[in-house]
């Protein structure tokens, strides 16, 4: 396994971390953008770039995802009312999921205009970065999804509602940074290894 997807499978597992902490206290590749205008639809090819560049967007991208996860992880468990009603409490999930849905939309977005290293595995690397992160974005979604259905008429059940929902979410991000494992590039490792803002990213997801 490459430098790079590791470091990817960190904040895929730093993602798992904040969202299983702060409610316990579409799909699509690397492929290019698609832009509408009225009723036209146009598919724009993404731009081939070096891996040096490559690895500059893709962790930059990721450290600004990082950051704004992280504030929205601390806002949230910071104005939780444990003594609250379900209700309360689910409203207060719901929105959180939602600011977490949002930003990780951006994220998609940004790493789907970083471009295509011009190397080896290239294509392979960009598609499989962007598919891995549209799918935690639609696992968050689809548990988003979930919360307006948990019981609010009694609250143990709701706990134990909300934990299997936190256990779902877990198993999905499990599964999305077990996609990236086979995917490996001599000269992206290297360009990641020498990013600077990709050193902040080291060991990210392995520790609560």
């Amino acid at each position: 396994m490459g430098k790079w997807t590791k470091l990817t499978i960190g904040v895929v597992a730093g993602l798992l971390l904040l969202t299983a902490c702060s409610k316990s206290d579409n799909g699509g590749g690397g492929g290019g953008t698609t832009t509408t205008t009225g009723s036209t639809t146009t598919s724009v090819a993404p731009e081939t770039v070096t891996a040096e560049a490559f690895a500059a967007g893709v962790c930059g991208g990721m450290n600004t995802y990082l950051t704004d996860i992280q504030t929205l992880s601390t806002d949230f468990s910071s104005s939780l009312d444990p003594t609250g009603s379900p209700q309360d409490q689910l409203n207060a999930v719901a929105s959180y999921l939602d600011s977490v849905v949002a930003a990780t939309d951006d994220l998609v977005a940004s790493m789907q205009a970083v471009g295509v290293p011009d190397v080896d595995g290239g294509q392979e690397a960009a598609d499989a970065l962007s598919s891995a992160f549209t799918a935690a974005r639609d696992a968050l979604q689809s548990a988003r999804d979930q919360v307006d259905s948990l019981p609010t008429d009694d609250p143990a059940a709701f706990a134990v509602a909300l934990t299997q929902l936190g256990t779902d979410i877990q198993s999905s991000m499990t599964g999305v940074g077990d996609s990236l494992g086979s995917i490996t590039s001599g000269e992206i490792d290297q360009a990641f290894q020498n990013e600077a803002s990709c050193q902040s990213l080291v060991g990210v997801g392995t520790s609560p």
